[in-house]
């Protein structure tokens, strides 16, 4: 082998050599990478077998969702007739339907009614016997029934307002206006307007239509003494209440208060009654109560007319007032040291006011004792005109005398309510002067006054509509 020979040989292996090496590492780095993307697919494949064990750990129950308990409903009462009340009850979030329980006197609840709807009538009530009813409201869920109960409530058939005793107190208004809410809650409405010196309510109780483009007002016993004039607003309540899908001496309720509502203030002097039926002693504030016992009138308080301060609330109005008229506080006359300085004169001012604003009040009755006497003078224009047929129409109902002529050589009277509602609110307005005695009347005399004035605030609303 020549030298040339031996070069090439060695040129050979070198380059065989060469490309070996180069081939390992292409290899090498093939290995490398197909590791890596080995390691990466066991970790991608580690996370999601990782993710999927917590997945299922945390699925690994059926998910139960949580039931909504039916919230509790509020029960309502409207007495429909002698033997029938319609049991009304608030939707209750959640709930499928309704079962009304029933129980009479003591005997235990009994279903009598399941139902979808809002409202049940009852067609098995009689007067005499007293009834407690309860709503359940339910939904079913997987099986189960969930539910909720609401207050259990009494109703009964009933006349509330007592015409049989003479002193009709503060304390008999309130629990008769709670009774009417409970009975009849379709057709009543209560408001507090004031309250007095001693802290007692005046209130607004409303009759008919809350939404009725028409009002009418009735204010009673004003003048403390005269507290049988609080007993037959309440008398009269009672008796278009009852009679609401009926009729009252011909005229049936329904139409007449569906269009008007009457708005009654039936005991707008309610610290001065207390003094009258039960004395000085029966005010609860100690400031007024000395006072009291300093003024004219305190030793024979039965006449009392005037307020807890002593003001003549029908002297205390903003007409033709005077102040201080009268002489000093005390049981009657005075009238007070500026105009409408009493809780009571600002109440009933206040919800005249409303009304007038409202645009809806047509007239105002004024109920006095005594004398059986009418006053329908005064004003002018469109509301002396109305004025007029409201006072014809109450003397030909009542057939009391007319009390035009009445202190007329006088001239009007200081702070008088009648004046300020014509003059002042724009408003026809009526007095009437009830019973034959000295105040206060003797209960003897409630049955004449009732068979003249059942009906008379009604058919004053009709006349008005």
């Amino acid at each position: 082998m020549n030298k040339k020979q031996y070069k090439l040989i060695a040129l050979s292996l070198a380059m065989t050599m060469a490309v070996s090496s180069i081939s390992y590492a292409a290899n090498a780095d093939r290995k490398v990478s197909a590791a890596a993307k080995t390691d990466n697919e066991v970790l991608t494949v580690a996370k999601k077998d990782i993710i999927r064990k917590n997945e299922t750990k945390v699925s690994s129950g059926p998910v139960i969702e949580k039931p909504e308990i039916p919230a509790k409903s509020k029960l309502s009462f409207t007495r429909l007739g002698s033997k029938k009340v319609k049991v009304s009850w608030s939707r209750s979030a959640g709930a499928e339907k309704y079962i009304l329980y029933k129980k009479t006197n003591s005997n235990g609840y009994k279903i009598v009614a399941t139902t979808t709807k809002l409202k049940f009538t009852d067609k098995k009530v009689v007067a005499g016997k007293r009834y407690k009813y309860y709503v359940k409201s339910a939904r079913t869920y997987d099986g189960k029934t969930y539910a909720s109960n609401s207050n259990a409530k009494s109703f009964r058939i009933a006349n509330f307002v007592n015409t049989k005793h003479q002193k009709y107190s503060y304390s008999e208004i309130c629990g008769d206006i709670k009774s009417f809410k409970n009975a009849y809650s379709d057709y009543v409405s209560v408001k507090v307007v004031g309250k007095s010196n001693d802290k007692r309510n005046i209130y607004d109780v409303v009759i008919g239509n809350k939404k009725a483009k028409k009002t009418l007002l009735v204010i009673g016993n004003i003048h403390a003494r005269e507290y049988m004039t609080a007993q037959l607003c309440m008398a009269q309540i009672e008796s278009y209440l009852k009679n609401y899908n009926g009729s009252v001496k011909g005229v049936k309720v329904k139409s007449v208060l569906n269009k008007m509502a009457v708005h009654y203030i039936p005991m707008a002097n309610p610290d001065g009654t207390t003094i009258s039926q039960f004395g000085i002693s029966k005010i609860r504030d100690k400031k007024l109560r000395k006072a009291l016992y300093k003024m004219s009138g305190a030793s024979h308080t039965a006449t009392w007319k005037a307020n807890a301060r002593g003001v003549d609330l029908n002297r205390n109005s903003n007409s033709h007032f005077k102040a201080n008229h009268g002489g000093k506080r005390g049981s009657e006359g005075f009238s007070g040291t500026s105009a409408a300085s009493e809780p009571e004169t600002k109440a009933i001012a206040g919800l005249l006011k409303q009304l007038k604003n409202n645009k809806t009040l047509k007239g105002v009755v004024n109920y006095h004792a005594m004398g059986s006497i009418v006053f329908g003078s005064g004003g002018s224009g469109k509301v002396k005109k109305e004025t007029q047929k409201m006072y014809r129409l109450a003397r030909k109902i009542t057939g009391y005398a007319s009390g035009d002529s009445y202190g007329s050589s006088s001239g009007p009277s200081v702070g008088s309510m009648r004046d300020y509602v014509m003059e002042k609110i724009k408003s026809p307005c009526i007095t009437l002067e009830i019973g034959v005695a000295g105040c206060p009347l003797p209960i003897s005399q409630f049955s004449s006054i009732w068979r003249k004035n059942e009906s008379l605030v009604l058919r004053e609303a009709k006349l008005l509509l």
